[in-house]
């Protein structure tokens, strides 16, 4: 259905919908429905997701990094590494403080586990 609608229009990718005001991707990426996620985000210009056109670019990556779809991730940092610096759409810099449990130097290792990760 999204494919449909996405093929009769794509200024849909760029429309904030209702009141919270986020795209129809940050909406799917919330809703962790990733397979939607990724056909918008291949659906969706590049220039679309930059610091310029609004918090939406950053946003998304906030919401990559929860749902740990870390390649992804990356791949949207490599096309713009300002998103990085960039308020997401609640107006903070996530990206400072993001879920340390999801590396292992966020984390509280045992003796033999910080000794196995050090090496």
């Amino acid at each position: 259905m999204v494919e449909c609608m996405v093929r009769k229009s794509k200024k849909i990718l760029s429309i904030p919908v209702g009141t919270s005001n986020k795209t129809p991707i940050i909406l799917a990426a919330i809703i962790e429905q990733w397979d939607v996620v990724h056909y918008l985000y291949s659906a969706t210009p590049p220039q679309d997701l930059m610091p310029e056109k609004g918090p939406y670019g950053a946003g998304l990556l906030c919401n990559f990094i929860t749902g740990m779809k870390f390649g992804i991730a990356l791949e949207l940092i490599q096309c713009c590494p300002q998103l990085v610096f960039t308020k997401n759409y609640s107006g903070v810099f996530r990206m400072q403080a993001f879920i340390p449990s999801a590396f292992p130097s966020g984390t509280r290792l045992k003796f033999w586990q910080r000794w196995i990760y050090n090496c």
